[in-house]
Parts: structure tokens; sequence; C-alpha cells
């Protein structure tokens, strides 16, 4: 059968590859309508209306900020970890790459996860870096954020909230999530011998390189402010849905804002969705509603909050038009 199925995708002059990649991407937009669809069934549409009418708009100014914020941050962490791949072989302008991690960013928005992800990749390799380091520092990249979310939730979980409770699923979630941190936490200083021993393998060589560059990358001499930097990004994600919730009428304490932007993260990063939309507004109104908030008030949030993120993510596509065009400008002027 599946030979049967490559021929038939082979005579009509598409990859099996580009048909997988469009089925996968089908599945997605599959899901996020369904979900969607699911969730708009217990939605009042004057309620809805009503909600709309008392949305206080400076404080959806003050969340797009917040998170437009994120933007330089993060591509400053990705700077790092490039620079410390190679044994320190890249010096790359720093605007160059923060343009290229703005329009990635906000590809990112538009498009499934993993997509912002590869034109971060492509777009590195065009400054000149070496496809299988360019992959890898995005691959490092997203790891240490996601990481550090897992770090950031183990910390919440632990604070008094009244959205602590998930449903019932506490003790087991809080129990992965502990093992988690603990296995990175563990798993970090092991790399770097790890990888001495597989270079001496002349088959598991690159394997050993790897890993070696990662140990370089993350724990080098840039590894408290990669860190650093990584809880700040989480923290102004969490300042955000607090924010939201005041401009929308839910008036969460920092702990629940916490909880729920943990909540809202770990979702998006399920590969099943474009860029997490339909499963986030089925678990923010899960989450929501069973501590008193309205299903007009969860999907409110958590449609506002993707769209926020998209929002804040265009002045650096912006940026990286800006910046395309300053070679070419100079160019003209010789």
């Amino acid at each position: 059968m599946i030979g049967t199925f490559r021929r038939l995708v082979t005579s009509s002059g598409v990859s099996a590859d580009t048909w997988w990649r469009r089925a996968f991407i089908g599945f997605k937009l599959s899901v996020a309508i369904g979900c969607l669809f699911v969730v708009s069934r217990q939605i009042d549409p004057a309620g809805l209306r009503n909600l709309l009418a008392t949305v206080e708009p400076g404080w959806l100014v003050v969340a797009i900020m917040l998170i437009a914020a994120e933007v330089p941050l993060v591509g400053e962490r990705w700077r790092l970890i490039v620079a410390s791949l190679g044994h320190g072989m890249y010096r790359l302008p720093r605007g160059d790459l923060h343009a290229a991690n703005g329009f990635g960013q906000f590809a990112g928005q538009v498009l499934p996860s993993l997509a912002g992800d590869g034109v971060r990749a492509v777009m590195l390799r065009s400054l000149g870096v070496t496809l299988p380091h360019a992959a890898w520092s995005v691959a490092l990249d997203r790891v240490l954020g996601v990481y550090t979310l897992f770090v950031v939730a183990f910390v919440t979980l632990l604070l008094p909230s009244g959205l602590q409770a998930l449903a019932g699923y506490l003790e087991p979630v809080f129990l992965a999530i502990a093992v988690i941190t603990a296995c990175g936490a563990l798993a970090l200083p092991l790399l770097r011998p790890l990888g001495a021993l597989l270079e001496s393998r002349p088959r598991l060589r690159l394997a050993g390189v790897a890993l070696t560059e990662t140990h370089a990358a993350l724990l080098g001499r840039n590894a408290f402010v990669l860190f650093a930097i990584s809880l700040h990004v989480h923290g102004l994600t969490i300042l955000c849905v607090y924010v939201l919730g005041r401009a929308l009428g839910l008036h969460l304490p920092l702990g629940d804002a916490a909880v729920l932007m943990v909540c809202i993260m770990v979702v998006t990063l399920l590969p099943i969705s474009i860029s997490g939309w339909g499963v986030r507004e089925l678990a923010v109104m899960a989450l929501l509603t069973a501590h008193g908030a309205s299903a007009e008030q969860a999907l409110m949030f958590s449609v506002t909050f993707g769209l926020v993120v998209m929002i804040a993510t265009i002045p650096g596509a912006i940026y990286w038009l800006v910046q395309r065009q300053v070679p070419l400008q100079v160019a003209e002027s010789k």
C-alpha cells in the first residue's frame, strides 16, 4: 500500500515529503477549527457583545508592549547561542540577527510554530552560518525557552493559587514537571564529558560535537545571561496575562496569572494545532470557567491573548524589512 501511495504521489509530480507536510498542516488546521467550533457552541453571542463593550483598550496597549519587549530579548538570547557555536567562529552583526529573529517570531504567529523556527534557521543560513549550526541554534534556543518554562511552572505550582488545582490533575502534572526539571538539571553538566567520549569514536563524532557545543552554549560563559533572559521573557508573559485579565474584567492575582500563563504556553507547544489556536481556547475555557469566569470571558481572554502576541510581533517583521533595505541603499549611494 505504501509503495502504491508513493507511486501515485510521484506520478502527480509532488514529492511524498510535500504530501505528508500538507497533510500534517491540514490536520493541524482541522484540529484548530474543530476546537474553535466546540468552544463557539458554549458562547452566548449577546454576552460576548456586552463583554466587548467593557474592554479597556489602555490595558490592551500595555499587554502588547509587554509581549513586544520579549522579541528583542529572545533575539539577544539567540545571538548569544549562535556566538558560542563552532568555538566562537560566528561574529554576526547584531542588527542582522535581531532582524532575522523578529521576522521569525512574526512568522511563528501566522504559520505553524515550527515554520517560524524554520524561517529563523533559513535566514541565519543566509547570513553565512552553516545550515547545521543554524538549525541547531534555533533548536537550542527553543529547548532553553521550554526548559525555563518548566522551571517557572515548578515554582508556580508551589505557590498558592485559585487555579492551582488544575481540574484535579495537580499531582501528576506537578510530578511530571518536577521530573523533567530535575532530569534537565542533571543532564546539562554531563553533556561535555559525554560529548568528548563520543567525539573519540569516528561514527559518533557528529553527535559528540553536538553535545559539546550544546554544553558550551547553555553552560558556557553566557549561561547566567541566557537563563536570566529566559526568566525575564516568561515574567513578561505572566504580566501580560495579568494585564489582559484587568482589560477583560478578570482581576487575576499574580499567582493565578502565572498558573494560567504556564497552561497557555504548554498547550501552545503541543504540535497539534496552528500556533495553539483552538486547543488553547479549550484549555483556557476549562480552567477559567471552573473558577467562576463566564465562557464568554474565557474565550475573549484566550483569543485576545493570541491576537496580542500576533500584533506584538509585527514590529519585528517591520524591522526586518527596514534592515533588508539598508544594504540596498548603501549600494545605490555608491
